[in-house]
């Protein structure tokens, strides 16, 4: 089952130790009455102004993290509920080229197997992306593996 919600937010670049993570910093409203894992969940994310999209991990914005990012005079300061704190790689893939500006976005639910796959597939780092396609072709030389010891055996 989909659950989806379209918003308008305000778009701000992740702060420095946040720019290699595979997560996006959303308001409570984006996951409003819909299961939320621990905290976080994987969402898929589509800017509807390019129609580009992202699967990643998204945390909730609150207080602690507000207080934060607004704390240098030198920063734009967000508001906990009209913004979405994104690094350079997801705002590249979803097309923002300038942060500060609005943009409508749905965000969606892909907590299953599939969204988490795809959101590893998508991750910054390297080592996440490599490992993913890595696991996935180990799956696949398994199951030939099995299939063909299973006809070794029959035959």
């Amino acid at each position: 089952m989909v659950s989806r919600t379209t918003m308008k937010l305000k778009v701000f670049a992740s702060l420095h130790d946040d720019i290699s993570d595979g997560w996006v910093w959303l308001p409570r409203k984006a996951v409003k009455g819909r299961k939320v894992v621990r905290g976080r969940t994987t969402v898929k994310i589509t800017n509807l102004d390019s129609g580009k999209k992202v699967f990643c991990e998204a945390l909730l914005i609150e207080g602690n993290f507000v207080s934060i990012y607004n704390e240098s005079p030198k920063r734009c300061r967000i508001d906990k509920d009209g913004s979405i704190v994104i690094s350079w790689w997801y705002r590249n893939r979803l097309g923002i080229s300038e942060t500060q500006q609005e943009h409508e976005f749905h965000v969606d639910i892909a907590n299953g197997p599939c969204g988490t796959i795809r959101a590893l597939r998508e991750h910054p780092q390297l080592v996440v992306r490599v490992s993913t396609w890595l696991a996935i072709l180990s799956i696949i030389l398994g199951i030939l593996g099995l299939t063909l010891g299973i006809l070794g055996f029959i035959r």
